[in-house]
C-alpha cells in the first residue's frame, strides 16, 4: 500500500491517464454505442468516470456528494472528466501519511480507512477502463497496445 499521496497519484493516474486517452480516441459519432442492454455508452462513461472522482474525493474529504448533470455533449463529457482528473491527482498529492491513515465513513455508511477507499477508487478505474476496451472492440474502434499509462 503507498504510503503518501503523491504515490497514490500516480497509481491513480496509471489507469485514469490511460482511460482519457481511450475515451478521447473514440470518434463523437460512437459516442453513443450501447455494448449491451442496460450499459453506459461512452459519453455516459466520461461523465460516471468524471462523477466518480468526485465522488471519492468527497468521501475522502467527509463532504457531501453533488451528482453532476450528464454533460451537454461528447466533448464536454471529455473536458469534464480531464478537469476532475486533475482536481482528483491533486486531492491525491495533498494527502498526508496521517490523512491516509485516518478513517471516514464511507458507502453504506461504512467505516474505512481512506488508504483502503483509495484503493478502491483504483480498482474501480481498472474496472472501467476494461469495459471501455471491450466496448471499442465491439464498436470496431482501434485499442492501444498498452493497458496503464506509465509515468
Amino acid at each position: 500500500m503507498p504510503s503518501t499521496g503523491a504515490e497514490y497519484a500516480v497509481r491513480f493516474m496509471m489507469h485514469r491517464g490511460a482511460l482519457v486517452d481511450l475515451l478521447e480516441s473514440v470518434p463523437a459519432d460512437k459516442a453513443g454505442f450501447v455494448p449491451w442492454e442496460g450499459a453506459m455508452d461512452f459519453a455516459k462513461m466520461a461523465d460516471h468516470m468524471s462523477g466518480a472522482g468526485g465522488f471519492f474525493a468527497t468521501l475522502i474529504k467527509g463532504g457531501e456528494r453533488v451528482r453532476p448533470e450528464p454533460s451537454a455533449s461528447y466533448h464536454a463529457a471529455l473536458e469534464n472528466l480531464k478537469a476532475g482528473t486533475a482536481a482528483t491527482v491533486e486531492m491525491l498529492k495533498a494527502l498526508t501519511p496521517e490523512q491516509i491513515g485516518a478513517s471516514v465513513t464511507a458507502m453504506g455508511g461504512r467505516t474505512v480507512q481512506v488508504g483502503s477507499l483509495i484503493d478502491y477508487m483504483i480498482e474501480h478505474e481498472a474496472h472501467h477502463k476494461g469495459q471501455v476496451f471491450t466496448m471499442m472492440r465491439m464498436a470496431g474502434l482501434e485499442t492501444p497496445k498498452s493497458w496503464v499509462k506509465w509515468p
